[in-house]
């Protein structure tokens, strides 16, 4: 038997169900028991007896929505009779993400969220940042094994006090890396060991730094740097992020000027890891929008195979919620410019993508020259594109030595062409899901240069 949900005012329809004690708890009963009257709600009347012999689940339905029958759903989100298990009526959830009651005020906690990218309601708000008492001088253990390791099929974030952090951090040192947004500092911490921590400056406001968490919750993956910690301040706001360290690591710029240069294959092949881990945030819903070569980190410890590492997510956003100035110029697209009125989407991190394989073909970085070919490579004239490419293909014979064939290099352009169109809508492929454009892209790449099961073989040290 199916139990009636009784969900206070929400069960009472505006002006069609009485109140009080003529609610029943259960379905009613077929025949003659069924109550007369008062008891028959407003609307079309059923003859008596005419009940159905089997009763249907009922759950709370949302305010202000009458079902027109049977078959009616209780709203696009949540079906009739599918109140979780545990859940608090409708109308009377806490607004916003509340702190688990069996949390401990300690100056680190693990917060957990499933596998899937399920986010832990403990994240969702500055008060539930866990403060470290006055009376705590240490840190309790962090409950990790070992650097970016999180237990499988679950993701653990620590929420670290920014007391404990400071108490840990040498500022009279030069910090490791220094940008518009922060500052990178090397930090020892127990249980953790030798950490970075991404110190947030005062332009970064508190969305975005709550998105750079929710990223590093919701969007893991081999290409993706791992997020191993969030810094809260006295204030329960998000001050920063612990990320893992690694020594050896290089951003693709560094790999870009060495000299000599790496295989081209080589730096195929990090673009197609880049298009991986882009493609698990697109999944997750969130977008970069700030792709370029210092935000790319090559993973080259010894006894690794070479891996290319999306990070740098200060700009990161919910796909679809943003418009306006953002990205970095030579890589961002028209609807990142301050006159964009469009909204930021995965087209946005589909264009960077195309001047990123671009800037790895030619070694081209500023906005003149990649904007200036990228029109040419587009042109309606075919002269012009003629002139276009055989500028690339020139550029490439003197870069890399054994070089691609031309018939390669044009390929990787028809990519380039597509991904950089003005119309956000332009680059995005016929029948492909805008979360999948920049997988498509990836893929291109690996089957023009055979690089399914390609490993990249980088010298140690660099």
């Amino acid at each position: 038997m199916f139990k009636r949900t009784h969900v206070g005012s929400l069960s009472q329809q505006a002006g069609e169900q009485p109140a009080g004690p003529q609610q029943q708890a259960g379905p009613q009963p077929a025949g003659p028991q069924q109550p007369a009257g008062p008891q028959q709600p407003a609307g079309p009347q059923q003859p008596a007896g005419s009940q159905p012999a089997a009763p249907q689940p009922v759950g709370p339905q949302p305010v202000g929505q009458q079902p027109a029958g049977p078959q009616q759903r209780a709203g696009p989100q949540q079906w009739a009779g599918q109140q979780p298990a545990g859940s608090q009526p409708v109308g009377s959830q806490p607004v916003g993400p509340q702190r688990p009651a069996d949390s401990n005020d300690s100056d680190v906690s693990a917060v957990s969220s499933d596998g899937d990218g399920a986010e832990d309601d403990s994240l969702g708000s500055g008060a539930s940042a866990v403060e470290a008492s006055e009376e705590e001088e240490e840190a309790a253990p962090m409950d990790v094994e070992g650097p970016g390791a999180p237990t499988p099929g679950e993701c653990k974030v620590l929420m670290v006090n920014l007391a404990v952090v400071e108490a840990r951090m040498n500022k009279a040192t030069a910090p490791l890396g220094e940008g518009a947004y922060a500052k990178v500092w090397s930090v020892d911490l127990p249980g953790l060991g030798e950490v970075v921590y991404k110190e947030w400056g005062p332009g970064v406001a508190s969305t975005s730094a709550f998105s750079s968490i929710a990223v590093g919750i919701m969007a893991r993956g081999d290409n993706v740097l791992p997020l191993l910690g969030a810094v809260v301040g006295p204030g329960g706001q998000y001050t920063g992020a612990i990320y893992p360290r690694i020594p050896s690591a290089r951003t693709l710029e560094c790999a870009q000027n060495r000299v000599p240069r790496l295989p081209f294959r080589d730096y195929l092949l990090f673009f197609v890891h880049v298009a991986r881990g882009l493609t698990t945030m697109h999944r997750a819903c969130f977008i970069h929008r700030d792709i370029k070569p210092t935000n790319i980190l090559l993973d080259t410890r010894a006894g690794h195979d070479a891996n290319a590492l999306v990070a740098d997510f200060d700009l990161a956003v919910p796909s679809g919620v943003r418009s306006g100035e953002a990205g970095t110029t030579g890589f961002r697209p028209p609807e990142g410019l301050p006159s964009g009125r469009v909204a930021h989407t995965a087209a946005f991190d589909v264009f960077s993508m195309g001047r990123l394989l671009l800037c790895i073909l030619a070694d081209w970085a500023d906005e003149t020259t990649l904007g200036r070919v990228c029109s040419g490579l587009r042109s309606k004239k075919p002269a012009t594109q003629v002139a276009a490419r055989g500028e690339v293909w020139e550029r490439v014979r003197s870069l890399f030595n054994p070089a691609p064939t031309e018939n390669e290099t044009n390929k990787l352009l028809d990519i380039v062409s597509v991904a950089t169109q003005p119309n956000c809508l332009h680059r995005l492929p016929s029948g492909v899901l805008e979360a999948e454009a920049v997988s498509r892209m990836g893929d291109e790449v690996c089957a023009i240069m055979g690089l399914e099961g390609y490993v990249a073989n980088l010298p140690h040290p660099w």
